[in-house]
This record gives structure tokens, sequence and C-alpha cells, in this order.
């Protein structure tokens, strides 16, 4: 009796590690700068430069698409209509709560270069910021 209890016990420890309960085992890996495999995930991430008033919504969720990411960064401002990165334009998907950006990004491991026009000054002005991410904070959406 005593060896069914163990070997039952065993099969439902064996069972549960398979199906992943109480695993803490990310599903997911980042592998030079980029997070696999496709799917949804998000990512701390912190802003410098410009004059400190502005900043982005962190965590930032990030969609892997066939090794694509591409990031959402969410400006505390509504003013910002343009970003531009690597010499690329981006117009926001929003201005509601904030300004929205889709950006394609290449690494998480490396600083990204950005500047972002805002009008919250009365004309357009380009502002240099880089925003920088931390890759041992990515976790999967929920």
């Amino acid at each position: 009796m005593k060896k069914l209890a163990l070997f039952l016990c065993a099969a439902l420890i064996a069972a549960f590690a398979l199906a992943g309960c109480g695993s803490s085992q990310p599903t997911y890996a980042v592998s030079d700068g980029v997070i696999s495999p496709n799917g949804n995930y998000t990512v701390e991430a912190s802003l410098e430069g410009g004059s400190g008033k502005a900043t982005i919504q962190s965590p930032v969720p990030v969609k892997v698409a066939e090794g694509t990411m591409t990031a959402t960064f969410v400006w505390s401002s509504s003013n910002y209509d343009l970003m531009v990165v690597d010499g690329a334009e981006y117009k926001p998907t929003s201005t509601k709560d904030g300004s929205t950006f889709e950006i394609p990004v290449k690494s998480i491991d490396d600083p990204l270069s950005v500047q972002a026009e805002t009008t919250a000054m009365g004309t357009p002005h380009m502002i240099e910021y880089t925003i920088n991410f931390d890759p041992s904070k990515v976790k999967a959406a929920k």
C-alpha cells in the first residue's frame, strides 16, 4: 500500500511538471537582443534626454512576429506628432491619453536612439531621446 501511494504521488508530480503547473521557467528566450518565440511580451524601459518632463509608459508592450519586434511606446504627452528612428519617420497611432507609436526594434540589448517631435511649445521641436530596455525584465503579456 505504501509503495502504491509513493507511485501515485510520483505520477502526480510528474504530471504537474509536464503540464507546467508550478513551473517558473519562462516560455520565451532573449538571444542577441531578440525575443522569441512569436507572441506578445512586455519589457521594462526607461527614457533619457529632453527636458526630463516627458516619460514613456513602462513596461513597453512588444509584439514579436517572424523574428521582428515591434514596440508600442506611449508618451506622457499627446503633443508628440512624429518619431524618427534609424532615419524612418513614424506617425502616432493614437493621441488619446498620450501619443502612441508602433516602432520596429532590432534589439532590446542596445539603447534605442530616437527623435520625437513635440508641438507643446507652439512650433514643432525635434528632441533627441534614448530608450533603454531591461532585457532581464521581459515577461509574456497576459
